[in-house]
């Protein structure tokens, strides 16, 4: 009886009941989104999370490409509305790319594409109503963006980065010391665009977890963290997923759940 809850590209959130989603095998190609939700031309899901219930205590903080962050309550989203209702107002240009949930007294990590990352206290950031626009989390240079936002649950975790060729690495979480909301961040990765690419992901892991890479031409594949090796966070890292074609790169990576037995 969960309620999925649908962030877009455009700023909206839109939410209808899990149950509403269709069983299918592992090998089919599922149903689109767009059967199930309203969306505008060129609107697209850029987040979706189950919700149990709409605790007051809860948030969701949400980070737009432009490096804007922002921090609303969650039952403030209560809502099966397919049509979807304001999560953020939006710059032009911008799009909203990531949305998590959280109690609020986490820390943030925000990674962009030229291999930079920004850590700074979610308190940092207060509440704000839905048609709210947010604040500056990372100050960009000139054609960044943000690729992704984590929270960090346990400080002696890991940041694992991987680049859209497939260049990777593990380093420390405490070699990226906290700083102030809006800063520029330090260096996450050394990218080198015809060699490595541009980063693609950063994810919060520790050596027991497991992740999946998925790219461009949609293959997917998991590989243990600890079998990636640890190294400095300015290092370029070295190939930990080997692309199909030379226009294939990765786009995505996530954690694989761990189910309890």
């Amino acid at each position: 009886h969960s309620t999925l809850m649908c962030f877009t590209n455009l700023g909206k959130a839109c939410g209808f009941k899990v149950y509403d989603i269709p069983d299918a095998s592992r090998q089919s190609k599922g149903q689109h989104l767009a059967n199930l939700l309203e969306l505008a031309d060129g609107e697209t899901v850029s987040s979706a999370i189950a919700i149990e219930k709409f605790d007051p205590k809860q948030f969701l903080t949400m980070a737009t490409k432009q490096g804007v962050i922002k921090k609303t309550e969650l039952s403030e989203f209560e809502t099966n509305r397919k049509s979807g209702i304001i999560a953020i107002s939006l710059d032009k240009g911008d799009e909203l790319v990531f949305t998590q949930l959280s109690d609020g007294n986490k820390e943030v990590l925000l990674g962009t594409r030229d291999g930079l990352l920004i850590r700074f206290k979610e308190k940092d950031v207060r509440p704000m109503g839905r048609s709210a626009q947010g604040v500056r989390g990372i100050d960009l240079r000139e054609g960044d963006a943000v690729i992704s936002m984590e929270t960090v649950e346990n400080p002696k975790d890991e940041v694992l980065v991987i680049s859209e060729k497939g260049y990777g690495k593990r380093t420390p979480l405490d070699e990226y010391k906290s700083q102030s909301r809006g800063g520029k961040g330090v260096k996450a990765m050394t990218v080198k665009p015809e060699k490595t690419g541009f980063m693609a992901r950063f994810r919060v892991v520790n050596a027991e977890d497991e992740v999946m890479f998925v790219s461009s031409n949609g293959t997917v594949s998991k590989q243990l963290v600890k079998n990636i090796s640890i190294q400095h966070r300015a290092a370029s890292g070295v190939i930990i997923q080997r692309m199909s074609a030379p226009t294939d790169k990765i786009v995505d990576m996530a954690k694989v759940l761990k189910v309890a037995e």
